[in-house]
């Protein structure tokens, strides 16, 4: 892409240039697949982003009681 573009410093690439470019696809069943895949990975994620937030939340709730019982003079 770079021996296509023209300039001087900043060489850039103009629309007749990016058009000429071609792009190789996998067959659709294989896209389908990635798709697919890519979906159950992000699905992942989300559910261990909860998890965490969850368990963040739960650890601040701890240490807030533990500072009260602290504090309280419940914790020797």
């Amino acid at each position: 892409m770079r021996r296509l573009s023209a300039g001087g410093v900043q060489p850039n690439l103009n629309v007749r240039l990016v058009q000429r470019i071609s792009v190789s696809l996998p067959p659709s069943a294989e896209q389908r697949v990635i798709v697919a895949e890519v979906e159950a990975t992000l699905s992942s994620i989300t559910h261990a982003e909860s998890e965490i937030e969850h368990s963040l939340a739960r650890a601040a709730r701890l240490r807030q009681a533990i500072l009260k019982g602290a504090f309280e003079g419940r914790l020797v």
